[in-house]
Order: C-alpha cells, then sequence, then structure tokens
C-alpha cells in the first residue's frame, strides 16, 4: 500500500486551519506528527490527516457536542437579546 505525504500547506489546506495553528496542534500532541523528509523538511502522512479529519467529524456528530452546540446557541441568543433591549431602552429615554 503506497502512502502519500502532505506538506504543511497541503495539510492546513485539508483541514482549514494555519500553519501555526498546526504546529501548536502537533506540539500539544492533538495532531498528526509529521515525518522529516529531509533536514528542515517535514511532511504529513496523507491518512493520517484523514483519519484526524474523520475523527473530527465524528466528534462533531455525538449527543454530547449537539448538546454543547444548543447551549452555547441559546447563550448567545440571550446576550443577544439583552443588548438589544437595552438598546431599545436607551433610544426610547432619548426620544
Amino acid at each position: 500500500m503506497s502512502k502519500k505525504l502532505l506538506s504543511y500547506p497541503e495539510a492546513a489546506d485539508r483541514c482549514g486551519l494555519s500553519r501555526t495553528h498546526i504546529s501548536r496542534m502537533v506540539a500539544a500532541g492533538t495532531f498528526p506528527v509529521p515525518v522529516e523528509t529531509a533536514p528542515r523538511r517535514v511532511a504529513f502522512v496523507e491518512a493520517e490527516v484523514e483519519a484526524w479529519i474523520e475523527a473530527r467529524i465524528a466528534e462533531r456528530d455525538t449527543p454530547e457536542a449537539q448538546e454543547a452546540r444548543k447551549a452555547k446557541s441559546a447563550h448567545f441568543r440571550e446576550k443577544i437579546n439583552a443588548r438589544w433591549s437595552k438598546t431599545r431602552v436607551a433610544e426610547s429615554a432619548e426620544g
């Protein structure tokens, strides 16, 4: 089975992340570790990057993640409504 290697820009493009963010994730152990292809040159194993992407999708689809998104959305709506209410009260006081 042949393995394809991805450069940093290719890996970043696949994931939608910056090179800097990928470097931080590699250092934190939350992204696949690249392989050294030459002095001062590294690349990522395509299958490992694809597996990382699939894991993020699977993580997103868990019931816990869905509940967290709902809670975050509700909190955001409450903040927006509170700001809107304050603005409306201030406008009515001025007018």
